[in-house]
């Protein structure tokens, strides 16, 4: 029941096309997060999806990481860090970021949250607007940040529902990668989006999973 749930919710990612040399293509390049986002392959297999996620045991590892456990296709899978870096071939360019949960570490400040809004607005944000959290509406974005807000969500935070709204998760990630000051293992947050992806009953990740399948 759980399988069929998550069959009706498919999410693969996107192979975004878009200038080679243009501005959005540079920042992902110089976060060094270009293999995540443009990696090969327009195919993804829904069957062996459903499998991976149907078969998932979350495991920790030392420090509190999490580690996957699986079988696809007969064949049992341990999926870490280590694994998409080998299936992206992101060689010597593996970010080394340690493995942090940013949906625990990155905890609301308001300040912040101003800053992100006026940063990806382009706008002066009215002192004292965001008492509490809330979620931006990506349109609201400029031009080029619409771009990059639209590969974020369909590649590295995708979400089941209300997918064109940015929270402070979402926007501090985005800040981080554009202003180059990456503080976390994107791998590992991909895999934690795997772990709560499975819990929404919903499988994302179609593009990336095929990429480390074959």
């Amino acid at each position: 029941e759980k399988l069929e749930k998550m069959k009706k919710s498919v999410q693969p990612g996107m192979m975004p096309l878009i200038p080679q040399q243009g501005v959005v293509h540079g920042i992902f390049m110089a976060g060094k997060w270009d293999n995540m986002v443009f990696y090969r392959g327009q195919n993804y297999h829904t069957y062996l999806m459903g499998e991976f996620y149907a078969n998932m045991i979350v495991q920790k590892g030392l420090d509190d990481v999490f580690l996957l456990n699986t079988v696809v296709h007969g064949k049992n899978m341990l999926v870490d860090v280590n694994t998409f870096a080998r299936a992206l071939k992101l060689g010597l360019q593996t970010p080394f970021q340690p493995c942090i949960n940013i949906f625990e570490k990155f905890v609301f400040q308001k300040n912040e949250f101003e800053l992100f809004v006026g940063f990806f607005c382009n706008s002066d944000v009215p002192v004292g607007l965001f008492e509490e959290e809330c979620a931006i509406d990506f349109r609201h974005f400029t031009p080029i940040y619409q771009q990059v807000a639209i590969i974020i969500r369909a590649n590295i935070l995708p979400k089941p529902k209300e997918a064109h709204f940015f929270d402070f998760v979402d926007l501090k990630v985005m800040f981080q990668l554009v202003t180059n000051q990456v503080e976390f293992n994107i791998c590992y947050v991909i895999l934690l989006n795997m772990i709560y992806g499975f819990q929404e009953d919903f499988m994302p990740f179609g593009l990336l999973l095929t990429a480390i399948f074959e």
